[in-house]
């Protein structure tokens, strides 16, 4: 059952974030986060009254994780609603369900709507089915071509897509669009956690988490990908974001803790934007964890990367934008509208017995408020 949230659940990473331009041809150097962080946790008052803040999504058996979002009304660019598809187990394994919001946090199918209308369940859109795709489908990353939805994912052979024109009835490539290399010796996973976005001069780039770091693609169509190297200079075909290097607490300022990231970096997401200069500046946000998978202490806290150009690696900033205090927050999805930015993430919820992931939402104080709170959506 849900017990009474700490005020302390989640908080904001007090910390400079350059919201200033950088000057023109000064590299990866004061690259500005403006919209993308650091980002302060919605409050009770900022939520459904039935809900427990940040939570926006919890559904009872049911963990939320790797969310990825699109607009709800992409004709209204000021308009909170959003779509979000989300990871949920299944009963032969991961499935992913589609639910949404008009204003930005009252959602489909959440354990406060299902109360008032038991009918009200996030259908699964995308299972597993497909000899190379194991039992488990993970990572979605969703946007809009033309007048469909594309949905690519992860399973166990790799990084799929699907196709949808209704983004509710989806039909599989068949083949993984990105299968493991044994070029990329840095991977030592198959690709997972795809981030797709198309940039301003129509070239596809995909991020994708391997082993502990995050890698690169490109394509021309969406369909068909190449990797790219992160660090043309090496031999090797590189990563594009690696951990942090380690660094020893003993050796720290009093106060000053070891980097966030230094163990794995995962769930990429990707927010390019061209900036008021007309450079393009591919911005990234991520998942950083300081223990590796399978440790007691390990937990995810949402990291900001970035670069000037397609193409090259990124330049971290040093702390986290956002950070969840005794728990750990992952899969990071922005919904970006005119009068401010919407943090979706996959958070431990602590006020479950037992605690169980769900669906936590914050926003970026500095280009404007939280949506208000309206009705649950009637439809998924």
């Amino acid at each position: 059952m849900r017990l009474a949230a700490l005020s302390s659940v989640l908080m904001l990473v007090l910390m400079p974030s350059c919201s200033t331009l950088a000057t023109p041809g000064s590299g990866d150097q004061n690259l500005p986060s403006s919209g993308a962080g650091p980002f302060q946790a919605l409050a009770q008052t900022q939520v459904e009254p039935a809900d427990i803040a940040p939570f926006v999504f919890f559904a009872p058996g049911k963990p939320a994780s790797e969310p990825t979002v699109i607009a709800g009304r992409p004709d209204d660019p000021s308009s909170p609603s959003v779509i979000v598809y989300l990871v949920v187990p299944g009963a032969q394994g991961s499935v992913v369900v589609r639910t949404r919001a008009d204003d930005g946090v009252s959602f489909y199918g959440d354990t406060a709507d299902a109360q008032q209308d038991p009918s009200h369940r996030p259908p699964v859109v995308l299972a597993a089915s497909l000899a190379w795709e194991g039992t488990d489908v993970t990572g979605p990353s969703a946007l809009r071509v033309g007048p469909e939805i594309w949905l690519y994912y992860a399973a166990q052979g790799g990084i799929g897509l699907a196709r949808s024109s209704d983004g509710r009835s989806f039909d599989k490539t068949g083949q993984p669009v990105l299968a493991r290399d044994p070029g990329a010796r840095w991977e030592k996973t198959a690709p997972r956690a795809p981030s797709v976005a198309v940039f301003p001069d129509g070239s596809w780039h995909m991020l994708y988490a391997a082993g502990a770091s995050v890698g690169e693609a490109t394509s021309v169509d969406g369909l068909s990908w190449r990797r790219v190297d992160g660090d043309p200079a090496t031999p090797a075909l590189d990563p594009v974001l690696e951990p942090s290097a380690p660094v020893d607490p003993r050796g720290l300022p009093p106060g000053e803790r070891p980097p966030f990231d230094e163990a794995t970096v995962e769930d990429p997401l990707l927010v390019p934007r061209v900036d008021p200069t007309g450079q393009l500046q591919v911005r990234v946000l991520y998942a950083g964890y300081s223990a590796a998978p399978g440790d007691a202490a390990r937990a995810g806290e949402i990291g900001f990367a970035a670069r000037y150009g397609g193409s090259g690696r990124l330049t971290r900033q040093a702390a986290p934008v956002y950070v969840a205090p005794g728990a750990s927050a992952a899969g990071p999805a922005l919904l970006s509208r005119a009068g401010g930015s919407v943090l979706y993430v996959s958070q431990l919820d602590t006020g479950t017995m037992p605690p169980a992931l769900a669906l936590a939402a914050a926003y970026d104080p500095g280009v404007g408020g939280p949506p208000a709170v309206g009705k649950f959506a009637a439809s998924p």
